[in-house]
């Protein structure tokens, strides 16, 4: 499973990890065979849509 999140505020070098384990966390329960998690920011242009 891929996801990109988009983070709608600024947020602390903490509070990003804090986010990652919890999504982490969360997911346990599914038992994925691989997990990408990708934390993005509101002003930034995610690669996978770039012409």
């Amino acid at each position: 499973m891929t996801v990109h999140l988009v983070l709608d505020e600024d947020v602390s070098l903490e509070h990003l990890q804090s986010l990652k384990e919890n999504i982490h966390s969360s997911l346990e329960k599914y038992k994925f065979e691989h997990t990408t998690v990708e934390l993005e920011f509101a002003n930034e242009q995610c690669r996978d849509e770039v012409n």
